[in-house]
């Protein structure tokens, strides 16, 4: 539910846009994919068969481990500073991908602990209705 909400949160940002969903779940990023082809938007997430993103602050064994091991969050990051806008939840990464982003005041929380505002899709055909 609440990645569902997260793109939907995305959406009022630049509604009609292309979304790339990052997450460290891969029930969201499972949730979120299905949700899309079920509604035809346009949503992108990390490739299929991946493992579930590291957290570079919480793995023991970073040191040990080869740098591709950390590939996926890195392309996150990557795909998150160059995008147009961010929404994000409670954890920091999404908050620092919107921080290092062309356009840092393009950002929505759509998480706080305890509290998740619900959101919308809207799609650039609804606000030229509105119009």
């Amino acid at each position: 539910k609440k990645a569902i909400n997260a793109v939907n949160c995305a959406s009022m940002l630049m509604p009609g846009a292309h979304i790339y969903f990052a997450s460290d779940s891969d029930a969201s990023i499972v949730a979120v994919r299905h949700s899309a082809q079920k509604h035809h938007r346009p949503i992108a997430t990390i490739y299929e068969d991946t493992e579930e993103a590291l957290h570079l602050d919480k793995v023991e064994d970073w040191q040990s481990r080869s740098p591709s091991d950390f590939y996926s969050t890195f392309v996150d990051l990557l795909i998150m500073a160059n995008g147009g806008c961010t929404a994000y939840g409670e954890g920091g990464f999404g908050r620092f991908g919107a921080l290092v982003s062309k356009n840092a005041s393009c950002i929505i929380q759509h998480n706080v602990k305890n509290k998740t505002d619900q959101c919308k899709w809207i799609d650039k055909d609804d606000i030229l209705e509105s119009s």
